[in-house]
């Protein structure tokens, strides 16, 4: 699919989602109906190996306008105006992703030698 920018991409997508990926996760900004004025969610889910890690998934904040949670997505996460793409919901990323297991104070990596 082509980018394009986010409010053409908001506006093609049913779901009110849109993505783009990085060499590093996938950034999404997701419009919800809810009453709060901070209406632009921003999302950023890691990759991990060939695909993206759900577990990792980090909430980056929500915004007033899109512009603002756009503004947000290319100071963070090098994303432009132009590099959108609407998504489905049911075309996240699914399943546990790879958390580390935390032994007291150590961090253990899927696949670290115990």
């Amino acid at each position: 699919m082509t980018a394009m920018e986010a409010r053409t991409a908001l506006n093609s997508s049913e779901d009110r989602l849109i993505g783009s990926e990085t060499p590093y996760g996938l950034a999404t900004v997701f419009e919800h109906a809810g009453g709060s004025a901070e209406r632009y969610l921003l999302r950023f889910i890691p990759r991990y190996g060939d695909g993206f890690n759900p577990a990792g998934t980090v909430m980056f904040g929500s915004y007033r306008s899109l512009a603002e949670g756009v503004a947000a997505a290319l100071a963070a996460y090098g994303v432009s105006e132009l590099d959108w793409q609407p998504i489905r919901l049911a075309d996240l990323p699914k399943g546990d992703g790879h958390a580390p297991e935390i032994r007291g104070r150590k961090f253990i990596q899927p696949g670290d030698d115990r």
